[in-house]
């Protein structure tokens, strides 16, 4: 008995081979390692059994591990057929908004009969390096010229980069390489031609403003050219846990420090001043917008279906007539008239609303497997007692391919962000 380990730290249940087990746990209840160890009563003639368990905390990773120290990998559970399956074999759901962990355990190969299983809030970027700050340069460098890079080289594809504290870069390429990670804790501005409009693409697996800030344009010039930050990603990519308190992910612009990010005004919204009809290509909006071919634009719902919502190219906009001519046919009906009808609904005006979408300073995710980017802005507190206060600015900024399906994951996220704006 003295060997037999402390009931209170471990579970026993009864089972029936050959069947499919869930077993949950609520939240803040998950474990971050659990050993099983199959019973001596087990043969090799009895049947699997295949176990589904959730988790509600973080769990960036989970690793299996046999008594002999080989580690399973992930996926074992789901590329195998179901006759070539082993013990311990498992796939992690990390992407479902209900996260959960497959396995299957049997008695057929002795050497998989005890499994040490360990979950893991975070894989990438866990042991931050404490940041030594000092004053942000009063010049700025161009991310272009090797000098202005530690290395003595300029980032290329799959890099790590930081910029870092007291370094001001100034991003003067029109795109960059897609980046493994950019870590900013010094400034990065993208360079304002004010004079000629410069497009710029600065693309990366995910961007973490840590002890830094992040700043494209200003209020008094907001950026001139076509800004985009482009994210890349996949459901099952590694996430990163910026903050001991919030849930980073992956794909994401993720903000502990300061971001700001300025567009050019546009004319936000007008209203529908006849009604379309289900496969209409043409629609007439009041004259006088800045709209302009390759815009995007939202025809809002006005009928009982909530959902007859629709995102519409313009083709050509009339400046004096305001007629949009779309790219594509509209799906569904939307209500307009050629006035308001305030003055008869108690000052409510009943046409359907028009908004404009697209913006010249862009957050955008690759189209990977309909998995979207996330910008997500916190307050945390590091390991040596840094404390980090999220703010984020955007003005005139459009976020396009965000938000992550089948999670709590929104296009823009505030989460614990308790002392910042």
């Amino acid at each position: 008995m003295e060997d037999m380990p402390d009931p209170r730290n471990g579970w026993s249940f009864p089972i029936v081979t050959g069947h499919r087990y869930r077993f949950h746990w609520g939240e803040n209840l998950d474990w971050t390692n659990m050993d099983l160890k199959l019973s001596d009563k087990w043969t090799a003639e009895d049947s699997a059994i295949h176990l589904v368990n959730n988790f509600t905390d973080v769990r960036a990773s989970i690793n299996v591990t046999l008594a002999s120290g080989e580690k399973v990998e992930n996926e074992t559970y789901t590329d195998k057929s179901e006759s070539e399956l082993a013990s311990g074999d498992f796939v992690v759901y990390n992407q479902t908004e209900v996260r959960e962990f497959h396995f299957m355990i049997d008695a057929k190969d002795p050497d998989r009969t005890v499994l040490q299983m360990d979950g893991y809030r975070c894989v990438v970027n866990c042991d931050l390096a404490t940041v030594v700050e000092v004053e942000l340069a009063t010049d700025s460098k161009p991310w272009s010229d090797p000098n202005s890079w530690p290395s003595g080289a300029v980032p290329v594809e799959g890099d790590e980069v930081e910029i870092i504290s007291g370094d001001w870069i100034d991003f003067d390429l029109e795109e960059s390489p897609i980046l493994k990670s950019l870590t900013i804790n010094g400034r990065l501005t993208f360079k304002n031609d004010t004079e000629e409009a410069v497009d710029r693409t600065l693309n990366a697996y995910w961007i973490f403003v840590r002890a830094g800030d992040f700043i494209i344009g200003d209020e008094s010039a907001p950026y001139n050219g076509t800004a985009t930050v482009k994210l890349y990603g996949d459901p099952i990519g590694d996430p990163i846990a910026f903050s001991m308190l919030t849930e980073g992910g992956n794909k994401g612009l993720f903000v502990v420090g300061e971001v700001k990010m300025y567009g050019q005004q546009r004319d936000q919204m007008s209203r529908l001043r006849a009604t379309v009809e289900k496969g209409d290509k043409t629609a007439t909006v009041y004259g006088g917008l800045d709209w302009k071919a390759g815009d995007m634009v939202s025809l809002l719902p006005t009928a009982i279906q909530e959902d007859h919502l629709e995102v519409a190219t313009i083709e050509s906009y009339d400046f004096n007539t305001g007629e949009i001519t779309f790219v594509e046919e509209l799906k569904w009906y939307h209500w307009g008239k050629s006035s308001s009808t305030a003055a008869t609904h108690s000052g409510l005006d009943m046409r359907g609303e028009v908004l404009l979408l697209t913006r010249n300073v862009r957050v955008i995710g690759n189209d990977t497997d309909t998995w979207g980017a996330q910008v997500v802005v916190s307050d945390s507190i590091e390991l040596d007692g840094s404390q980090r206060i999220g703010h984020l600015y955007l003005d005139s900024v459009e976020c396009y391919n965000c938000s992550q399906r089948s999670t709590r994951k929104s296009g823009i996220r505030i989460e614990n962000a308790k002392l910042g704006h």
